[in-house]
């Protein structure tokens, strides 16, 4: 027969702690230890070889003013390729964003990735890794326009759609993200007034009274 005390008791729970913490630092230290395995350079000349080709895609649902944006960025990279890429899942949402794109005279081509039980996610995904199994030396770089607003509670009626897709595209080899930001409403209004109001450093103020004088 063993009786625990309290004493006893005590003891077993200060062990106890003790083997779980030093199991949990264990593990966290193996965790970094295969990380940075994985993150050194063993070959630098491999590592800098560039891609194949390189294949801009812009998401869109509308041409408005953040996918004009969005369109301007992924042609400034100047990649080999570029094409403009949305869901149909609305015939006349499609014949209208098809109208725009017309009217734009943009040079750049539409592609439509039909989704029959309106899916957003799923067939752009399946889109992007049909492309990257057909050219697994090439790069992907896809474009994704996304509202910026002034309060954080606003963030649940905007980018739902933008936050899946960067979710399940970062696990997709070959593939980058870039997120092209459009400020909504006073955004860019109340930061450029916060950094107005900085005090501007003494060397600075120095200076500029002297070119006064």
């Amino acid at each position: 027969i063993i009786i625990i005390t309290r004493d006893n008791y005590t003891t077993v729970i200060i062990f106890a702690t003790i083997f779980v913490v030093f199991t949990i630092m264990k593990a966290i230290d193996r965790h970094y230890n295969r990380v940075s395995k994985q993150l050194n350079v063993e070959d630098y000349a491999e590592s800098r070889v560039l891609p194949s080709r390189v294949h801009a895609i812009v998401l869109v649902s509308k041409l408005h003013k953040p996918s004009m944006r969005a369109i301007a960025y992924a042609r400034a990279t100047n990649p080999s390729s570029i094409e403009i890429l949305t869901v149909a899942v609305d015939d006349n949402e499609s014949e209208k964003l098809y109208d725009q794109w017309e009217n734009s005279g943009l040079k750049i081509p539409l592609t439509f990735v039909h989704s029959p039980f309106r899916e957003i996610t799923g067939p752009l995904i399946r889109y992007v890794r049909s492309m990257r199994k057909s050219s697994p030396s090439d790069l992907v770089v896809i474009f994704i326009p996304e509202y910026l607003v002034p309060h954080w509670w606003e963030n649940i009626l905007h980018n739902k759609t933008a936050r899946n897709l960067k979710t399940r595209l970062l696990f997709i080899p070959g593939v980058v993200l870039s997120i092209v930001p459009w400020r909504i409403d006073d955004v860019e209004d109340r930061y450029v007034n916060i950094k107005s109001r900085v005090d501007a450093p003494e060397d600075v103020i120095l200076e500029n009274k002297n070119r006064d004088n």
